[in-house]
């Protein structure tokens, strides 16, 4: 199964951590999504963050961008409540 990366992907302001408390929430909600869907579809049950960190889910070759793992640290204690409910 092919899986079809939001359009969000592809725009380089979602690989930089916002410093507006509104946008940085909105986009921890869109990152949560991403993972959770790219998981789902992949049949993913647990994430390495060291085999992760190459994968297409965290990086983008077309527009030269991936995910900050500072930001995906500081993600992961906004994502747990979410993840609770919604996986």
């Amino acid at each position: 199964m092919s899986f079809e990366f939001p359009a969000a992907h592809s725009f380089p302001p979602f690989y930089t951590k916002q410093i507006n408390q509104e946008t940085l929430a909105k986009q921890l909600q869109l990152w949560a999504e991403l993972v959770l869907s790219y998981s789902r579809a992949n049949n993913i049950h647990t994430l390495d963050l060291k085999e992760a960190s190459g994968s297409p889910l965290f990086n983008n070759s077309k527009i030269k961008s991936n995910f900050l793992f500072t930001l995906f640290i500081h993600s992961f204690y906004c994502w747990t409540p979410y993840l609770q409910t919604n996986y």
